[in-house]
């Protein structure tokens, strides 16, 4: 895994390798809106300012005691253009920040479900003879694709325009299934999972 901050160090390599990195993104990042995303972006170019002031590349790693000072000094910034004075205390910073954050959406790009029948189900099909595991089997991945049909028609839709303002419907969901056999501890228990992004 690339350490943070590889990418700052790409004008050293081949004109290839970059041209490459810029045209194989998978994608732009999620967009959020509202104070709690303009207070992450500004962070992250306090961040960039911070090591370029100190002649480190714009994205190098920050001791996290030293991204908890910018980062509280954002936020005590933002607190002052929205009501005209500092903070009372902490206490006050906080429960702004929190009040900023119920406000904020947040688009994502899918979702993971999870398919887990009760135990019980679970340990007949373990000691179950053949044909009446394989019924148990055939009923949970009914129960799952049964359940995926409903979210397509019922529950998944994107968003569209600058801001996510117009609700889309969907085609359908693309996602991978994985499925467990046992429980983290070694018993039977078969758990379904999927991630799930709308199409």
């Amino acid at each position: 895994m690339p350490r943070p901050g590889w990418l700052s160090k790409a004008r050293h390599l081949p004109p290839s390798f970059r041209h490459q990195s810029r045209h194989t993104q998978l994608g732009r990042r999620f967009p959020e809106y509202g104070v709690v995303g303009d207070l992450r972006r500004r962070v992250g170019r306090a961040h960039v300012a911070h090591n370029l002031r100190n002649g480190r590349a714009p994205n190098d790693p920050i001791d996290e005691t030293v991204r908890a000072g910018i980062r509280r000094g954002v936020q005590r910034a933002v607190f002052v253009e929205q009501h005209g004075r500092a903070p009372s205390d902490d206490a006050e910073l906080r429960k702004w920040l929190a009040q900023e954050r119920a406000k904020t959406k947040t688009a994502v790009s899918g979702y993971e479900l999870v398919f887990a029948p009760p135990k019980s189900a679970s340990v007949v099909w373990a000691v179950s003879e053949p044909e009446t595991a394989q019924r148990i089997l055939a009923a949970h991945r009914r129960a799952v694709a049964d359940t995926v049909r409903w979210i397509e028609a019922n529950a998944a839709f994107t968003r569209s325009g600058s801001e996510g303002q117009a609700q889309v419907d969907i085609d359908g969901i693309c996602g991978a299934a994985f499925v467990h056999w046992e429980s983290r501890t070694g018993d039977p228990h078969r758990v379904t999972i999927r991630t799930d992004s709308p199409g």
